[in-house]
């Protein structure tokens, strides 16, 4: 369901596609759409919402490539940005296919589900050309190029079928629909010759030096405008500049090949389209507002933008910039020249027609009208050879020098994708599948509203047996949890058993799950967090490297698009438990612990531990929170068996506010306080006082070399402080900890059980 648009796009998949056209924006349609009625009986599309992950897709671009596939009534199934949590649903979704189509390595191309599949790169725009000569096009196997010029460029790294631009097959076959575009078509002056502008986006796009030109030329030709399809939705602002009566503003979802035929001259800057108007033969102005320092020097820093970071496009010696210096288009350096330069173009000379001409014959192979026949039969061919696929000396260059410089190469991941499978199936078969009943009983705390879902969804995708484990959920009734099941795919033949709570406060409702848990193992997780889909096999294979302990746990990570200073803190703290030094990735370098040392030890992080059932104490009355069961569960534990942590991350895909990273840090203070004076044995905890929080800051400060951590630290460190005066109060005392040591004598360690 689309909350904006309230409304299910199921898009009527084909259940005998063995092909996935995949797309990101409705343009993408326009690059496959030839090819893919060749193949279409045995393709569809697959509209994939995660190809930026981890930002998310605004929820208008769903409606938009929807409605663009429903209006030409192509199959389709849709891959939501949520998906990506959960590896046995990317499996499930992914096992029918073959082939992956796409255009860029982004998304579903590149997740170690899809890594059987073999992946096709269809090229959709000439030019720019650092973008054709990537690294990263080594993923795909198979490159379906225009001509000699990128085929040349491409085959250094993969396998490559020079087929020709299929989006220009019915311009060839004399086929373009002007009817689609008959609305833009009303809106023309009869009298007045038509300019088309087609910009790029970023620093290379033209817009904010052409707009207000545009604007003013308006009075002498119609002007028809199509950006490019990053521009709407992620520079607004740009649009505005052309939002104007006398300008036809067209949505990205616009077909390019009507508007070629509407238009006289096109005008660009650095864009592909460039090669599309001359592949077109239309008469040409191209903007040329950038030096070769701008473009090599400048432009190759990257760039963050909302869809995440990105790197050069192009440099000087790049085809679109070269054709620039040698006069082969009509080049525009001074943007009040605008007007001059139209009318040369219009005028069409000769020598630019033969230079176009020359541009085509090198950049397009074909232009007969047949190039998506091509195409389709290079993919069909290239998916029925099973011969093992030779790749050439620059993939290997590439591979190699990946690994030298600590990335991870496409060939090493696929390795390692395999042994960890091999691991898993090894491991769930001799260790799981051979034994019956209940292992692991996991308690998921809060609600399912929002992330609760997700997190619901992740504990079901679990790459475990489902009878060998089961789901409690102690703040959820039981119509609440019926309506969550109703609304999750199918990820498995059969479901784990999940129960609901029936109300009480906290500990009732804690006392109640703990006592109809069936497993050996009790996991705990929160609502806001999702566990990976080996969450239950990496529990499970620690405790059998650790045969005497008490329980495993890893820690928690945070969605980037969440992340905030308070998430960095506390995984510097965390880092710092382990001595591990504050660096780039840092957390990549956390390692596995095993001992009864309370404060050295990170885990016991309730959204992400298990524990032995024979250590979890039966009496946990005095329990106020989450906090208290954690800190009341770590030291139970450990006052029989080490506990382990282990390197393993759930994610939160909620942020953390300043108010409630302060409360989390009192309760930590307060419940610290009361573990100290209860458990003599924990009596070396480092008192909060307020210089030792001027330490902890300055300490903090030094490390970081930014102020804001140092003061962000002194804060947390103040409001632990504060939680420990409240807990020694004497009315407090009285309410609180005389309770909690009067239910707690067994508690009590002797000093030489924590080490």
């Amino acid at each position: 369901m689309d909350s904006n648009n309230n409304r299910v796009y199921d898009g009527k998949p084909n259940p005998h596609a063995r092909i996935g056209f995949v797309v990101f924006y409705p343009f993408h349609f326009y690059v496959y759409k030839n090819i893919f009625a060749k193949l279409r009986d045995e393709a569809e599309f697959i509209v994939d919402l995660g190809a930026y992950r981890p930002m998310r897709q605004p929820p208008q671009l769903l409606h938009d490539i929807c409605q663009l596939l429903d209006m030409h009534d192509v199959p389709y199934r849709i891959l939501n940005h949520d998906d990506y949590f959960f590896s046995n649903y990317l499996s499930s979704f992914f096992k029918q296919y073959e082939a992956l189509v796409g255009v860029w390595e982004r998304g579903c191309m590149s997740i170690k589900e899809t890594s059987r599949i073999k992946k096709i790169d269809v090229a959709y725009g000439a030019g720019k050309e650092l973008t054709m000569a990537r690294p990263s096009l080594s993923i795909f196997d198979l490159v379906l190029a225009f001509g000699p010029r990128d085929a040349k460029l491409c085959s250094h790294q993969t396998n490559v079928a020079i087929v020709g631009n299929s989006k220009f097959d019915d311009w060839f076959t004399g086929t373009v629909d002007i009817g689609v575009a008959k609305d833009i078509a009303s809106r023309l002056h009869p009298e007045k010759k038509t300019v088309l502008y087609l910009p790029t986006h970023g620093d290379l796009s033209s817009i904010d030096l052409l707009a207000r030109d545009l604007i003013s030329l308006s009075r002498e030709y119609n002007v028809i405008v199509k950006m490019h399809y990053f521009t709407p939705r992620e520079e607004p602002e740009r649009v505005k500049l052309l939002t104007h009566n006398s300008i036809i503003l067209c949505a990205d979802d616009t077909d390019l090949l009507p508007l070629l035929k509407l238009a006289d001259v096109v005008v660009s800057d650095n864009s592909s389209a460039i090669f599309d108007a001359i592949l077109a033969d239309k008469p040409l102005v191209v903007a040329d507002f950038w030096d070769e320092r701008y473009l090599d020097e400048v432009h190759r820093e990257p760039t963050l933008l909302r869809r995440g970071p990105q790197g050069a496009l192009t440099y000087s010696q790049s085809i679109e910039q070269v054709i620039k210096r040698e006069g082969k288009v009509i080049t525009l350096r001074k943007r009040d020249s605008l007007k001059e330069k139209i009318a040369e173009a219009l005028r069409d000379e000769e020598r630019y027609k033969s230079a176009r001409a020359e541009i085509r014959q090198s950049t397009f192979a074909f232009n007969d009208g047949r190039c998506a026949e091509r195409a389709a039969k290079a993919i069909v061919s290239f998916l029925v050879d099973v011969s093992a696929t030779q790749r050439p000396i620059m993939f290997h260059v590439f591979e190699s020098f990946k690994r030298r410089i600590g990335i991870l190469s496409y060939a090493k991941e696929r390795e390692l994708n395999r042994k960890v499978a091999e691991y898993q199936a090894f491991l769930s078969k001799s260790e799981v599948e051979n034994g019956e009943g209940v292992l692991f009983s996991i308690i998921l705390f809060g609600d399912l509203r929002g992330s609760g879902l997700l997190s619901l969804r992740a504990l079901l995708d679990q790459s475990f047996p489902t009878e060998r484990y089961e789901i409690i959920l102690p703040d959820v009734s039981g119509n609440q949890m019926s309506a969550a099941l109703s609304e999750m795919p199918a990820m498995k033949s059969e479901r784990p058993s999940v129960v609901p709570g029936r109300g009480g406060n906290f500990s009732e409702r804690i006392e109640r799950a703990l006592s109809i848990v069936r497993g050996q193992y009790v996991c705990f997780t929160i609502s806001d967090c999702i566990v990976p889909h080996d969450w239950l096999l990496s529990f499970l294979a620690a405790y059998k490297r650790y045969p005497g302990a008490g329980g495993v746990g890893g820690y928690v990570r945070v969605s980037p698009e969440h992340y905030t200073i308070y998430d960095e803190l506390q995984h510097y703290e965390l880092a710092q438990r382990l001595g591990v030094e504050r660096e780039k990735k840092f957390l990549t370098r956390i390692y596995e612990v095993c001992n009864q040392a309370f404060y050295q030890n990170p885990t016991g992080d309730l959204a992400n531990i298990s524990y032995l059932k024979e250590v979890i104490p039966t009496d946990l009355a005095g329990a106020r929170n989450i906090y208290d069961l954690e800190l009341h569960l770590k030291i139970s534990a450990m006052r029989e068996r080490p506990l382990v942590f282990i390197p393993k991350a759930v994610a939160r895909d909620t942020p953390l506010s300043a108010s409630e990273f302060l409360r989390i840090e009192f309760e930590r203070g307060f419940l610290n306080r009361l573990a100290r004076e209860s458990i003599y044995a924990l009596g070396k905890y480092r008192r909060q006082t307020l210089m030792a929080a001027l330490a902890q800051a300055v300490r903090t400060t030094l490390r970081y070399r930014d102020m804001r951590y140092g003061a962000l630290s002194f804060l947390a460190s103040i409001a632990r402080w504060v939680g420990n005066i409240g807990a020694s109060h004497v009315r407090l005392r009285q309410r609180a900890l005389r309770e909690y040591l009067d239910r707690r004598r067994e508690y009590v360690v002797p000093n030489s059980v924590i080490k």
